[in-house]
């Protein structure tokens, strides 16, 4: 098509993810904690290029710093894994986060599947909080 190209530097540019229809399954990890309180979500509000997922942080037992807060698993096996997928807060409480408490993407994440999100140094808090990510697969 128009779009798939290799140019005179030989950067081939070629859309990966296609839109695959359906939302995106959320699993939640060590990072989001576990027990009372916790809410996480069975599927994100979006599709497989982006959408958002919130959730409701467990307390027992508590969130656990560097660990996966959650994965989340694309609805279509797609040819090769994005080049990147950007998260950011959405909200009060994901967008006041610390640096050194925000979660992030790893890139060693990221494939044909989907991507993990990972905690930080500092675990997100336990007090039942909930945290709202956009997400942009490209």
């Amino acid at each position: 098509t128009a779009e798939d190209y290799v140019d005179k530097n030989f950067n081939h540019n070629m859309q990966v993810l296609n839109g695959a229809t359906g939302a995106p399954t959320i699993v939640c990890g060590d990072g989001a904690g576990h027990g009372t309180g916790l809410a996480c979500p069975t599927n994100a509000v979006g599709t497989d290029i982006s959408g958002t997922v919130t959730l409701t942080t467990g307390s027992g037992p508590a969130p656990t710093a560097s660990a996966t807060v959650f994965t989340l698993s694309f609805v279509a096996v797609h040819s090769a894994a994005p080049g990147a997928c950007i998260l950011r807060g959405n909200g009060v409480t994901t967008s006041d986060l610390s640096i050194a408490s925000a979660p992030f993407v790893v890139s060693t994440n990221i494939s044909v599947l989907g991507f993990s999100v990972t905690s930080n140094t500092t675990a997100l808090s336990s007090t039942s909080t909930q945290y709202s990510w956009f997400y942009m697969c490209i």
